[in-house]
């Protein structure tokens, strides 16, 4: 219809509005398939530095549009661990994602990295309004949400991703006020 010579401005208004509920839908539909079928992990020996390096070069355009700074400190030294390169960034996309939505502009998102025993622990952090204690029982949720256009389906995704690779996310309160994603996976694969 777009390409359509003589449409009216209606006619436009019109296909452009089917277009992006049309993209919206795909959007909600691809969600819900991700939650209810999620691929297994393909475990193979990855660099989280790497993954997380990637997925803020993904979202950087978006962070700068807001003035949002977002700072690396990964102090885990080596981390190298067995996951699935894929699943990972798509659950960093999403904490850091969520991050950049709550977050005012000219904001600040500080991504962390540490070593434990035999774990590697990320920390997504910003200066957001943070969460409260009754909705951090509930954040993890299928279809719970504080935001108007969320649908609530993106945390519990990157639950079952993280579960999948035997590891484990919380949320507590953020050294800046806002809220901190803690994800903690092994680094050898398990069972």
């Amino acid at each position: 219809m777009l390409k359509e010579k003589g449409l009216s401005k209606i006619g436009q208004e019109m296909a452009e509005y089917i277009l992006s509920e049309t993209q919206r839908l795909n959007e909600l539909i691809t969600t819900l398939l991700e939650c209810a079928r999620p691929r297994p992990p393909l475990f193979n020996l990855q660099d989280l530095h790497f993954i997380l390096e990637h997925t803020v070069d993904l979202l950087q355009t978006q962070a700068d549009a807001k003035h949002i700074r977002i700072a690396k400190r990964f102090n885990a030294g080596q981390a190298e661990l067995f996951c699935d390169r894929d699943h990972m960034i798509q659950v960093f996309l999403n904490l850091i994602m969520n991050a950049i939505q709550h977050v005012q502009p000219g904001g600040y998102i500080e991504l962390g990295t540490r070593r434990l025993t035999d774990t590697l622990e990320v920390l997504v952090q910003d200066n957001g309004v943070g969460i409260t204690d009754t909705h951090k029982a509930k954040i993890f949720e299928p279809f719970f949400t504080k935001r108007q256009d969320g649908i609530g389906l993106g945390l519990t995704v990157v639950q079952q991703s993280v579960l999948a690779h035997h590891g484990q996310i919380y949320v507590t309160d953020s050294d800046y006020g806002g809220a901190c994603f803690h994800v903690v996976l092994p680094i050898k694969p398990q069972g």
